[in-house]
């Protein structure tokens, strides 16, 4: 499914942006709910929005770093995993910045520029944009959670900071862990554990550290309290959950796992229009290696409509358009000669079929074809003699002739530079 999914529980205000195609699973019955549209403020933003659908915690990962992000939990941007991990003093950290937790049937927004959207799908990472992740950990997260709201007095992002810094400092091992009777009893040890002195001490030293960063116009006192007031309950943690209860809590949720990596995945993609759009940029703005800086530029006849030279437009038509050798030019001095090829098709050079050879004129420099070629060159004469085309105040390039066939010199139309 793409674009905006008014039928996914999750809904969004702006249609998709013209720039975008946005790819992600539209089912109501999905473990994520996706929707995409742009920001009401900024056409070049996407919004995508994500709901979990299940009653269980989950990771979010985003590749790129968003321009905003929002939480329906914390009613603001949430706080990455990372920053949680780091304040609960882990000795190594598992997460990265662009890691969320999303809570059960919560739901996260986030804002894209399209610069790093772009960047991320022509670097061809494969990446998706958004990649929600369960497992035991995050399910283990989602119990304890629920249950410390139910003790402490609802589900707030302080409840949230304890229940994970606390599954980090006691249940860590669930992270890596795959069998799911070994998963069972780790989280029951992980529940003894949380009961402890020391565990509870941790984690109030994180919560605190934390909190004291997120909220600064709270007083040291108020957290303090108010983070005792969940600790002291963690030791009532599970006591109505016997094994098969907590076997059900996470099985239900490792069973998602089966369905398709696409049921948990937000992709970017340009729309068709912005990716022709790009591919025509992309073309006009390729240069030809080696390309000599005063040859730069689109350089037209003043007489013949059409008649020019421009080496982009070579490259564009001739992928393998190159710049091969200059010489000073024969009989003018301080014009130079220079060669190109349509392509290297001897190797390293080219044939005279596949070779356009320009001659350039810097300012100052004049051009006499009758004095150059017919006295200079002993040629009968020059026809056409194109020496009247010439303003010497102003640089020219002319296209010389492969093979001069005639009896005559056939002399060349000067071009001048169109910037």
């Amino acid at each position: 499914m793409t674009g905006n999914a008014a039928s996914s529980g999750v809904s969004c205000e702006q249609p998709v942006p013209a720039w975008a195609d946005p790819q992600f699973f539209d089912d109501i019955n999905s473990p994520i709910l996706w929707c995409g549209g742009k920001d009401a403020n900024n056409s070049d933003l996407l919004v995508a929005k994500l709901k979990m659908n299940r009653d269980t915690a989950a990771k979010v990962t985003l590749a790129i770093d968003p321009v905003w992000a929002w939480s329906d939990l914390w009613q603001a941007g949430p706080t990455d995993l990372a920053t949680m991990a780091a304040a609960a003093e882990l000795p190594k950290n598992p997460f990265d910045k662009r890691q969320y937790l999303v809570q059960p049937f919560g739901e996260m927004h986030f804002g894209f520029n399209r610069a790093a959207l772009e960047e991320l799908y022509y670097g061809n990472s494969g990446k998706p944009l958004i990649q929600v992740e369960t497992g035991w950990f995050y399910t283990a997260a989602a119990t304890i959670w629920s249950q410390i709201g139910g003790l402490a007095g609802g589900d707030s992002p302080i409840t949230a900071v304890a229940s994970t810094m606390a599954l980090m400092e006691c249940g860590h091992e669930l992270l890596t862990i795959g069998a799911r009777g070994t998963a069972v009893d780790a989280y029951r040890k992980a529940l003894a554990c949380l009961g402890t002195d020391q565990a509870k001490d941790a984690v109030h030293r994180g919560v605190r550290t934390l909190l004291a960063d997120r909220y600064p116009h709270l007083s040291g006192g108020w957290i303090t309290v108010y983070a005792q007031k969940i600790l002291s309950k963690f030791g009532l943690i599970g006591l109505g959950i016997g094994t098969a209860g907590i076997s059900l809590k996470i099985f239900s949720a490792i069973g998602d796992s089966t369905l398709s990596d696409d049921v948990r995945q937000f992709r970017f993609t340009p729309s068709v229009s912005a990716i022709k759009a790009s591919a025509e940029k992309a073309r006009l703005s390729r240069s030809v290696p080696g390309m000599p800086e005063e040859l730069k530029g689109k350089w037209c006849s003043h007489s013949i409509p059409g008649d020019c030279f421009s080496a982009n437009e070579y490259l564009a038509k001739y992928p393998g358009f190159r710049f091969h050798s200059s010489s000073p030019a024969r009989g003018v001095l301080q014009a130079t000669d220079y060669v190109f090829c349509l392509e290297l098709d001897l190797g390293d050079s080219c044939t005279t079929a596949m070779t356009i050879y320009l001659r350039y004129f810097p300012p100052g420099v004049a051009w006499d074809c009758v004095k150059i070629e017919v006295v200079g060159e002993g040629w009968p004469g020059c026809n056409p003699d194109y020496t009247s085309e010439h303003d010497a105040s102003e640089p020219r390039v002319v296209k010389l002739l492969n093979h001069q066939h005639g009896t005559n010199y056939s002399d060349a139309i000067p071009m001048y530079s169109l910037g």
